[in-house]
């Protein structure tokens, strides 16, 4: 976040270091998205060190995900699959709910219209 507003401030050389730093040091919370859609680094994507710390964090996913690949293969870790919600037609009706599936990064709105 100190990064977003050294950015905002006109401070481009601050806020790649400080965003450098974050990666790490280990934050990578919304790295996807700083990364490939925050439109404030927009303008940074075509400079060599946004492309270098960008290059960095895919590494490290890269090995994550191989290595969560490796724990599912033998056995340690199990495989999710992606789950439907079943919601009994009028049942809903008229209201809404925000539901998190344990399987998804992220929960949607589910309603009438979303069924």
């Amino acid at each position: 976040m100190r990064a977003g507003f050294l950015l905002l401030d006109g401070k481009p050389d601050a806020a790649l270091a400080e965003v450098a730093d974050a990666f790490r040091s280990g934050i990578y919370a919304n790295w996807w998205y700083t990364i490939n859609y925050d439109p404030l680094w927009l303008p940074l994507h075509g400079d060599r060190r946004f492309q270098a710390i960008a290059s960095d964090v895919r590494r490290y996913v890269d090995a994550q995900r191989s290595e969560l690949e490796a724990l599912r293969r033998h056995g340690d870790v199990p495989r999710r699959e992606l789950r439907t919600l079943r919601v009994p037609r009028g049942s809903v009706v008229g209201k809404r709910y925000h539901i998190q599936f344990p399987c998804c990064r992220a929960g949607g709105d589910v309603g009438p219209s979303g069924l």
